[in-house]
């Protein structure tokens, strides 16, 4: 279960950035899953799985506050 502590408003120029770099930042790990996966280990495999969920998530809070951001800039 997640817990979010703090909500930011970022801009989607921003926010993009930010996926990027969070992007960058979990490559190497997300390549040494899949080295770990391609020999048999389901520890890493269950991991990544794991990660996808995560992703999946952020992208929909993404586009949430994509669209209160667009609301926020209409009214």
């Amino acid at each position: 279960m997640f817990q979010v502590t703090a909500v930011v408003l970022l801009s989607p120029e921003r926010w993009r950035a930010e996926m990027d770099e969070s992007d960058r930042k979990l490559r190497p790990v997300m390549d040494a899953a899949a080295t770990d996966t391609q020999r048999g280990n389901k520890a890493a495999r269950w991991q990544r799985g794991k990660r996808r969920e995560v992703r999946v998530i952020l992208r929909k809070i993404e586009d949430e506050l994509f669209a209160l951001h667009t609301l926020c800039d209409a009214w």
